[in-house]
């Protein structure tokens, strides 16, 4: 296995030079935001669903549903990063919870909960916020 992958990476070195730049962008990006946003939320975020942040920033509606559309559009890139942090270097499932968080589908609620009631996310979570002296979510 391990030697069909080095001579594809030398076969194919344009992609494997673009995949090093994608996999430390990743990582950086991860670093640099995720802990911002989890940091932001209440901690009492996964048991209320009546969060609606942009309904009290914008109440015009033209302004709310742009500010909505690139809010998904930025979630879905977010997902398509942390699936690829999966098995790139970055935090990936820190980053996919945040990608939930932020896009808008039918269900989100009770997928967020089934989401942060998995032990190793809520744990990785909660610690994370413990570090910083922010409240715990509640589970």
């Amino acid at each position: 296995m391990i030697p069909e992958l080095w001579k594809f990476l030398q076969d194919n070195s344009h992609w494997a030079g673009l995949l090093a730049l994608v996999s430390i962008l990743l990582l950086a990006g991860s670093i640099l935001f995720i802990p911002g946003i989890l940091l932001r939320l209440p901690k009492d975020y996964f048991h209320n669903p009546h969060h609606r942040p942009l309904e009290s920033l914008l109440p015009h509606p033209v302004l709310r549903m742009i500010l909505l559309i690139l809010k998904n559009v930025f979630a879905i890139l977010l997902a398509v990063a942390g699936f690829g942090m999966l098995v790139l270097p970055g935090q990936g499932v820190l980053t996919l919870l945040v990608a939930l968080i932020l896009l808008d589908f039918p269900g989100k609620f009770a997928l967020k909960r089934k989401l942060i009631s998995v032990p190793r996310i809520h744990h990785t979570a909660n610690a994370f916020r413990k570090k910083r002296g922010k409240e715990e979510f509640q589970a």
